[in-house]
């Protein structure tokens, strides 16, 4: 099952905006607070998914997995990332990794993301929210 866009033209604009931002250009928040205005006009619980390596990885898991955060499958040569924001609406998530079409949230972790185990999400509820989390993120990082 798949997002049923409404009106169907609001799909050929989520699908461009993941076109303007590839999985390999690692701007998925810009392409998620692009998305998410869309969902919301459909889905009053619409929001984000901000995901990262889980809490209890610590350098040493992190170097023996060969990772620098957190790996998505399905795509050669993947990025790898400290974070990864994706929309989540009416069950799904959306992102570069999933197109227009959204995957189910039950199975976006372990299909989308190897070590899905170690990948820990925080469900964020809009936008201001969102720069938030980015914020303590990136200042975490840079301690």
């Amino acid at each position: 099952m798949t997002i049923t866009w409404r009106p169907p033209t609001k799909r050929s604009r989520v699908e461009r905006i993941l076109h303007d931002h590839p999985a390999h250009s690692s701007r998925c928040d810009e392409a998620a607070k692009a998305i998410w205005p869309l969902a919301r006009e459909q889905d009053d619980d619409a929001g984000f998914w901000l995901l990262r390596a889980a809490p209890w990885c610590g350098p040493l898991l992190m170097i023996q997995k060969g990772l620098i955060g957190i790996l998505p499958k399905g795509i050669p040569d993947p990025p790898k990332w400290t974070h990864h924001i994706c929309v989540a609406t009416e069950k799904h998530c959306v992102c570069a990794l999933t197109g227009a079409d959204g995957f189910p949230e039950e199975r976006y972790l372990a299909e989308k993301f190897q070590y899905a185990e170690d990948v820990h999400t925080t469900r964020v509820a809009g936008c201001s929210e969102l720069d938030e989390s980015l914020a303590t993120l990136r200042a975490g990082s840079s301690a």
